[in-house]
């Protein structure tokens, strides 16, 4: 702000549907990454239960339990669903979950997030996998620290809403170099935009999806572009030193200006 730069988040910018063009490849490469990440996890050598993520003749599959059906969550689910886990995914809207059950209907359980549910759910569960987000604010929590105490030792918890403050209670942010801890005998992956470990599929994921807002910012000018493309303008978080973001504003205490009013004044 002091320095009165523009801030543009490439998390928070929408299309014309209201979707998140230049989150979503990283949401779909971070679904992925949760399922083979918790497989590693659980081998027996990492500290885990020392169960297969996959389906044995002859031997129960493990249950696999995801908090949130958006892109992460649905990824995530489809790729559980493939390794032959018994798949279980909740979500507070129920249109997400309609949309999911259409998609994989039979192959994975679906219910609305209720507390006496996710304390069955997480009881059970061999891995929970934190799919939750809020864009451009903090995302709730909800597996609550009592809640881990039920898991099973060797049990793996992967928080992709770690890049939003993390949907569990237990976890706290990690690196590349050490990504694991381990709360009540439950192992916590909590890495923020683990795609990082896969540099090169999500650079070039990264490049597909922001170059065309890059090429019109430069082709165009700031001020134009935004006046252009209201999906562009949504992910402003800074304009010229003012805050646009009303949750980050909110979160920051910091005054809120509208960039309507701002572009049409040409500041």
């Amino acid at each position: 702000m002091e320095l009165e730069l523009t801030l543009i988040g490439y998390e928070v910018i929408r299309d014309a549907e209201g979707e998140l063009p230049v989150l979503l490849p990283f949401s779909e490469m971070g679904g992925v990454l949760a399922v083979h990440t918790a497989a590693h996890h659980l081998q027996a050598e990492m500290g885990g239960r020392g169960i297969l993520l996959g389906n044995v003749p002859g031997v129960a599959p493990p249950t696999v339990l995801i908090l949130g059906a958006g892109t992460a969550g649905t990824t995530a689910a489809r790729q559980a669903v493939a390794t032959g886990a018994h798949v279980i995914v909740v979500d507070s809207e129920l249109t997400k979950l309609r949309e999911l059950n259409r998609e994989v209907a039979g192959h994975v359980v679906t219910d609305l997030s209720r507390l006496v549910r996710l304390e069955r759910y997480v009881a059970i569960a061999d891995v929970v996998i934190g799919a939750v987000l809020v864009p451009g604010s903090r995302c709730p929590t909800l597996i609550t620290e009592e809640m881990v105490k039920t898991m099973k030792p060797g049990s793996v918890i992967i928080d992709l809403s770690i890049d939003q403050g993390g949907c569990m209670e237990t976890s706290r942010p990690t690196t590349l170099d050490n990504p694991t801890f381990v709360v009540h005998n439950v192992i916590h992956f909590c890495v923020p935009n683990m795609t990082a470990n896969i540099p090169r599929t999500a650079s070039r994921a990264l490049a597909n999806a922001s170059l065309p807002y890059i090429q019109a910012l430069a082709d165009q000018g700031l001020d134009q572009a935004l006046r252009d493309d209201p999906g562009l303008a949504a992910g402003v978080y800074l304009y010229r030193g003012k805050m646009i973001n009303a949750r980050l504003g909110e979160t920051l205490r910091v005054a809120v200006s509208s960039l309507d009013e701002l572009l049409s004044k040409g500041e």
